[in-house]
């Protein structure tokens, strides 16, 4: 500012600038000086921003929300369309702020995975600023090209279906096909990690490593989960090794190895290339649609380094990246062509119902428990119980006085059983006949009814039980005979006494008399608490579980000073402690994945959904860094501070 003060004094002495049209030149001049160093004042404005316009497909690019002038803090940035071509992450990956000549920039930058070559337009963005959504009018394309196939590495994923119905299993097969080497004895030997170093250069982190953006979880499909599958795909011996997935390698005896794949040798004939002998590694995972719609699972994408020949003094190295074409998945709704009044929504295929009632031999009117039994292979969970009151055989004989809710899963979860409460209605009745349960088989595309085999029973005559005696609602709720005795209403003179009993006391009294006994029975209420604090270390636990935790926090931030892995382990040990101990679980051994499952079977948690999420989240990240694939994209101090910010939620929210 002095500067330009000092400026503007030379051109007022100039005399040549005294005459008007000199004078005009100084207030232009003038205003474009202190205009340069005043604020300036517009609108916000919001923008999608990415700092490539082409990538090839097998690149992960960043795209950011850029807010310009905002007078309050942006929050919750989000984009408001689904990109085409390519996905992005849900939550900001960094966020920077710039302030330049009064004007303010801040960028919230996500990262995009490509799944389609072609020319893409950007999606649009919006931000909340105090409490108005401001959305992003400028838009733009971004450049997706398709690599080139190498004939001496190339990859290829494949449904064995394209179309499904929801819950529906089916499998993603991805093959990884690598050339032999030229040497006779190195044929069988895979072409990424030579049995020696040569020339002190070893050549074990020359396995590709693979990026599989579904391999954990895939929105909309239940798959198993990344650390249970992984375990079956741990080598052996040295010579099961494989490629690491996502960063993540597995041990074995002391050396670093990597997932194992099955491995074969296959004689091929590429699109481009002449025919020749392959190592070919296939990997595999299951997954079940949860609703219809059109779905895409991503490309695998590979980078790393291919042998091709040894025999001279320099090896022959080629640097490869890889990539899948995305698979298209269309899971369909079943039809309603053909659908019969029992289906109650079963998809899969083998089902099978057994019937079992208890007792066999009753009285007439007197309760029986029948037992409904599902097995198959399809999502038992999502069946609701069978409308066995529709069965017209059933009714006619028994009186269904009891339905259940729900069912009983068993641990297996590969059968579920309903309970329901009957009652024959005449001596004349000897078995409980078959029942029905329709569903929907994706094998033949039809839908199928199955029944249980007829129950013999014994019925003796006793009072004959009337329709009347019952009363036979609708609803799922328990239905139970009437027999409670019925008491008549008197319409007589008493009716038009008042109701409402005489005061006898007036507050000041009565609140004397009932003050005493309340606060005696309060001091008695606080010296029983404190006595079962004593007598109950769980109690004392859970009240002192947030101090607890935060100072295990605290040796968290020690612990990332030296070793990030370490600190990541800290902090996951510091939230499942809390959760053990404010729950009153044994803390020893427990899991992120049993601390996860404590919160939502404990019937006095109230946590929120979102904070939930955020929990898992982060645990996941604290589970994925104890295997090595460390997040670099957040700081070790914000991931302490986001720690602090579950506990504090997580101590209002999760009552002990």
């Amino acid at each position: 500012m002095k500067r330009q003060r000092q400026i503007a004094k030379q051109f007022w002495l100039n005399p040549k600038l005294r005459k008007p049209k000199g004078l005009l030149i100084q207030l232009l001049w003038a205003t474009c000086l202190y205009g340069l160093g005043a604020p300036v004042v517009q609108s916000e404005e919001v923008r999608v921003v990415v700092p490539k316009s082409e990538v090839t497909i097998a690149d992960s690019f960043n795209i950011a929300i850029v807010v310009l002038q905002p007078e309050g803090q942006p929050s919750n940035p989000k984009f408001i369309e689904k990109p085409e071509g390519f996905t992005i992450s849900e939550r900001p990956q960094g966020t920077s702020n710039e302030n330049r000549f009064g004007k303010i920039k801040i960028t919230y930058t996500f990262v995009a995975t490509p799944t389609q070559s072609g020319i893409h337009k950007l999606p649009k963005a919006s931000v909340n600023i105090r409490g108005r959504t401001v959305e992003s009018k400028t838009q733009g394309t971004i450049t997706i090209t398709e690599l080139q196939k190498e004939d001496y590495f190339f990859m290829e994923l494949d449904s064995d279906r394209a179309k499904v119905y929801p819950h529906q299993e089916f499998t993603l097969t991805l093959k990884i096909y690598a050339r032999r080497m030229k040497e006779s004895s190195l044929k069988n030997t895979p072409p990424f990690s030579p049995p020696i170093s040569m020339g002190g250069r070893q050549f074990d982190d020359y396995w590709p490593r693979l990026n599989i953006p579904w391999i954990g979880e895939k929105s909309g499909f239940e798959t198993e989960e990344f650390k249970t599958w992984a375990n079956s795909l741990n080598p052996t011996s040295q010579e099961h090794k494989g490629f690491p997935i996502q960063g993540v390698a597995r041990g074995f005896r002391g050396f670093q190895y990597v997932f194992s794949f099955k491995k074969k040798i296959e004689n091929i004939d590429p699109e481009h290339a002449k025919r020749a002998d392959y190592h070919v590694f296939t990997l595999e995972k299951k997954f079940k649609a949860l609703a219809p719609g059109k779905y895409t699972f991503a490309p695998v994408t590979a980078r790393g380094m291919v042998l091709d020949d040894l025999s001279a003094r320099t090896p022959k190295v080629h640097e490869v990246t890889a990539q899948t074409e995305a698979v298209q998945i269309e899971v369909v709704s079943v039809p309603e062509e053909g659908r019969p009044t029992s289906y109650n929504g079963a998809v899969g295929k083998d089902f099978k119902l057994r019937a079992t009632a208890i007792p066999t031999k009753v009285w007439v009117g007197s309760p029986m428990t029948l037992k409904l039994e599902l097995s198959g292979k399809g999502k038992l969970e999502t069946i609701p119980p069978l409308p066995i009151n529709n069965e017209s055989k059933l009714v006619k004989d028994f009186r269904v006085h009891e339905l259940p809710e729900t069912g009983e899963l068993s641990e297996n979860k590969l059968t579920k059983t309903f309970t329901y409460g009957i009652r024959p209605i005449s001596e004349a009745i000897k078995e409980i006949p078959a029942l029905s349960f329709s569903y929907f088989n994706v094998e033949t595309e039809k839908y199928e009814t199955i029944q249980s085999s007829p129950i013999a029973i014994l019925v003796e005559k006793g009072e004959e039980v009337k329709r009347e005696n019952y009363d036979l609602t609708t609803s799922n709720r328990q239905h139970k005979s009437v027999d409670r005795p019925i008491y008549p209403i008197y319409e007589g003179p008493d009716a038009l006494l008042s109701q409402t009993p005489t005061a006898l006391l007036g507050p000041i009294p009565l609140s004397l008399i009932l003050g005493c006994p309340i606060l005696f029975f309060l001091l008695l209420f606080t010296v029983k608490r404190k006595e079962l604090e004593t007598q109950d270390p769980n109690l004392k636990r859970s009240k002192t579980a947030g101090k607890l935790a935060k100072s295990a926090l605290n040796e968290a931030v020690n612990a990332f000073q030296t070793n990030k892995q370490a600190g990541y382990q800290a902090v996951s040990r510091s939230l499942t402690t809390f959760i053990a101990d404010r729950l009153k679980l044994p803390s020893a051994g427990m899991t992120p994945k049993d601390a996860l499952r404590a919160i939502e079977e404990a019937s006095s948690s109230t946590i929120e959904e979102t904070t939930l999420n955020e929990l898992k989240d982060l645990l996941d990240r604290c589970e994925m860094a104890s295997y090595g694939a460390l997040d670099e994209s957040q700081s070790s101090q914000a991931v302490i501070q986001q720690a602090e910010r579950l506990l504090d939620l997580l101590q209002k929210e999760l009552k002990g």
